[in-house]
C-alpha cells in the first residue's frame, strides 16, 4: 500500500484543468505522492507536476528513495511485527522477538525503481527494498542487542488512469505484486498484492486527495513455520499547496487496518488500527529533478515516527510539454 511513491496523467496545456483559472504556480509546482511518507508506488502516486501526473509515453524516470524510521514498543509478547512505510501503500513488515517487554528499533530502508511510460494514461513501474535495523530489546532476563542488513522486497506494478479530471475529479487505479519478499528465513515470491484508487480535484491552489488500498497477504513458508502476514486496507486523505513554482506543500491522514499475525494457522495477536500524520515538502530542483521530504508521525496505533527523502530524475529527452518556459 510501491510508490511508489507514494503521478495521474499527463494534462496538457489545454486541458479542463485550466478553466478554473489555475496559475502557473500550480501547473507546475511539484506535488508530494499523496499517500504516505516516502514515494513509491502501490498506488497511483499523485504527481510530480500537474502536466505530469503519469511518467510521459516511452519516457524513462528513475526513482531513489531513503526512509528512517524510530520505533519503539513495550509488553511485547506476541511477536506482533514493525511496519515501516516505503510508500504510499507499501510497507516492510519486520518480525518482533517474541516474548520482548521492551523493544527499540532503528531502520534505515533504501528503495531504487523505474518507471515507464506505455501511453498518456498508463505507466508501469518496478523497485526493491533494501533494509538494515538495529534493535534493543529489554525483558526479565536482562537487555540485548542486535542488528541485521538484508534485502526486503521487489514490486512491480501499473498505474491507469480511468478519469480525466474536469467537471468531475480525476481518477487513478493501481495493482502491484511483489516478485520477491524476504521472511525471517526465506524469502517468498508472488504472495502480496496490492489494488487501490485515487481519487483528485484540483482547486488552484490546492489539490485536494483520497486514496484507498488493499494489500492482499498470503500465508508463505518462513522456515519450519508456515506464516500468514494478515491482510491490511489504508485510507490516505491529502492536501497539497503550490506555494511557488518550484515549491509545494503537502498534509494529510494515513489510517491502516492490519490483520492478525498467523503462524502455523494459530493467530498471534490481535488485528489492529493505526492513525498516523503525514507532512511533506517537495522541490522541483530543475526541470529534470524533484526532491520529495517526507515525515510521519504516529498519532495512535502505538508506532513511532519515519522520515523519508526521494529523488525523482526524468530519463532522455523531456518531452515538449515538460520543458519549463
Amino acid at each position: 500500500m510501491a510508490r511508489d511513491n507514494r503521478n495521474i496523467g499527463a494534462v496538457r496545456s489545454d486541458s479542463p484543468i485550466r478553466s478554473k483559472g489555475m496559475g502557473a504556480s500550480l501547473r507546475r509546482a511539484p506535488w508530494l505522492p499523496l499517500l504516505v511518507v516516502a514515494s513509491f508506488p502501490a498506488r497511483a502516486d499523485l504527481p510530480l507536476t500537474v502536466e505530469e501526473l503519469l511518467t510521459a509515453e516511452n519516457r524513462w524516470r528513475a526513482e531513489f528513495a531513503a526512509v528512517y524510521a524510530n520505533t519503539e514498543r513495550q509488553g511485547v509478547s506476541t511477536g506482533e511485527p514493525i511496519l515501516v512505510q516505503t510508500g504510499d501503500t507499501q510497507y516492510v513488515s519486520i518480525p518482533t522477538r517474541i516474548g520482548a517487554s521492551r523493544i527499540n528499533t532503528d531502520t534505515w530502508v533504501l528503495t531504487p525503481g523505474l518507471r515507464y511510460g506505455l501511453s498518456a494514461d498508463t505507466e508501469i513501474y518496478g523497485h526493491a527494498s533494501w533494509l538494515a535495523q538495529r534493535t534493543r530489546s529489554e525483558d526479565p532476563a536482562g537487555a540485548a542487542g542486535s542488528g541485521s542488513d538484508r534485502f526486503a522486497d521487489a514490486w512491480v506494478g501499473v498505474n491507469h488512469r480511468l478519469v480525466r479530471e474536469s467537471a468531475s475529479p480525476g481518477v487513478i487505479a493501481f495493482a502491484d505484486l511483489a516478485l520477491a519478499e524476504r521472511g525471517s528465513e526465506r524469502t517468498s515470491h508472488g504472495k502480496s498484492a496490492s489494488f487501490g484508487a485515487t481519487v483528485y480535484r484540483v482547486n488552484d491552489p490546492l489539490v485536494l486527495s483520497l486514496t484507498a488500498a488493499w494489500r492482499l497477504n498470503r500465508a508463505r513458508q518462513d522456515g519450519a513455520p508456515r506464516r500468514d502476514p494478515g491482510d491490511s486496507v489504508m485510507l490516505n486523505p491529502e492536501a497539497s499547496f503550490a506555494a511557488n513554482n518550484d515549491l509545494t506543500l503537502s498534509a494529510g491522514l494515513l489510517w491502516q487496518r492490519v490483520g492478525a499475525e498467523a503462524i502455523d494457522g494459530v493467530k498471534q495477536g490481535l488485528a489492529h488500527t493505526r492513525t498516523s500524520l503525514t507532512l511533506g515538502l517537495a522541490w522541483a530542483v530543475s526541470e529534470r529533478s524533484t526532491l520529495h521530504f517526507s515525515g510521519r508521525s504516529n498519532a495512535s496505533g502505538g508506532d513511532g515516527a519515519e522520515l523519508g527523502l526521494t529523488w525523482v530524475v526524468k530519463l532522455g529527452e523531456l518531452p515538449k510539454r515538460q520543458r519549463w518556459k
